[in-house]
């Protein structure tokens, strides 16, 4: 259980049972007690967390695993940029995988390919 107080996340909107969260979809609340225990899961397979239930608009949750949550789930559409001296090539690509800013994922290419991909830091 959770002591009155501590940080915790507000759901800014509806999330499915079996979603897969990001940082976004939360914001910084403060923390009753008891709140949203039981919430979200650790998927093994996927290695992020999912939704272990449905998860209302507004709805307080625990922040202790606030830093697992992603920064892009499995299908949000990116831009693949390559640089080469001063050319740069951008295509939009899925994402395959949750990902978080700074480490690699796999994206599709629209031809169907598989390229892993760094996860640009925010500003940058």
């Amino acid at each position: 259980m959770l002591i009155a107080g501590l940080s915790c996340l507000q759901a800014i909107a509806a999330l499915p049972a079996g979603a897969v969260p990001v940082r976004g979809d939360f914001a910084a609340a403060p923390c009753p007690a008891g709140a949203g225990e039981g919430a979200l899961r650790f998927d093994a397979a996927l290695g992020a967390l999912r939704t272990a239930r449905e998860i209302a608009a507004g709805e307080i949750v625990p922040a202790r695993a606030a830093a697992m949550l992603p920064d892009i789930r499995p299908g949000d559409p990116l831009f693949l940029v390559a640089r080469v001296g001063t050319a740069t090539v951008e295509r939009q690509v899925v994402a395959v995988q949750p990902g978080w800013s700074g480490r690699h994922v796999f994206v599709r290419t629209p031809d169907g390919r598989l390229v892993r991909a760094r996860i640009a830091e925010a500003g940058r």
